[in-house]
């Protein structure tokens, strides 16, 4: 038996914390034989760190990171699939929705990366104090023709996020699509 679990919300509680009956029921279905994998829009570090804080981080067979984009084998710890973005890609969502118009971000499994032509909005530092990922600015040119990009964050305050999403999901060629993961967050 195979279960999935989403880690924000869902496995975590608003305390980022694990509870101790979710923690006996992890446990339990993990001796009757189950399987056990970790999904969420973070980076896969950023799962594992919080796996292994709170000790659970054996009990789980896998971590899909970037909404699985990226999945890791936890037992010996290599990643077993990576679907980043193309840079073809990266062109394609910035010619349809003029990507400088909005605050955003890219992720790599190693870093937040952020355009030198925009301000960093404090939604994107919070996004790489949270994660434990360096930010580093870096030209829109190198960023789009970068091999790890795996999803792109707009950031926005909260009422506006939800007519974002739709706006953003309006212009968005077809095949990608925006959704909000946060408060403040939209990933494509």
């Amino acid at each position: 038996m195979l279960l999935i679990t989403d880690l924000d919300g869902t496995l975590l509680t608003s305390q980022k914390t694990i509870s101790p009956r979710t923690r006996q029921a992890l446990i339990a279905f993990r001796q009757n034989g189950g399987l056990l994998a970790a999904c969420s829009a973070r980076p896969v570090s950023s799962m594992v760190r919080l796996l292994r804080q709170q000790q659970v981080d054996r009990l789980f067979s896998w971590c899909a990171g970037f909404n699985c984009g990226h999945l890791l084998e936890m037992a010996e710890q290599r990643i077993i699939h990576a679907a980043p973005l193309t840079a073809t890609d990266l062109w394609n969502i910035d010619q349809h929705i003029s990507l400088s118009r909005y605050h955003h971000h890219f992720f790599s499994a190693e870093a937040i990366h952020h355009r030198d032509d925009r301000l960093i909005a404090h939604w994107t530092t919070y996004e790489a104090r949270l994660f434990g990922l360096p930010l580093i600015t870096e030209t829109a040119e190198n960023i789009f023709n970068r091999r790890n990009i795996y999803k792109i964050t707009l950031v926005a305050a909260s009422p506006e996020i939800d007519n974002l999403c739709t706006e953003v999901n309006n212009h968005l060629p077809c095949g990608y699509y925006a959704v909000v993961t946060g408060e403040n967050y939209i990933d494509i």
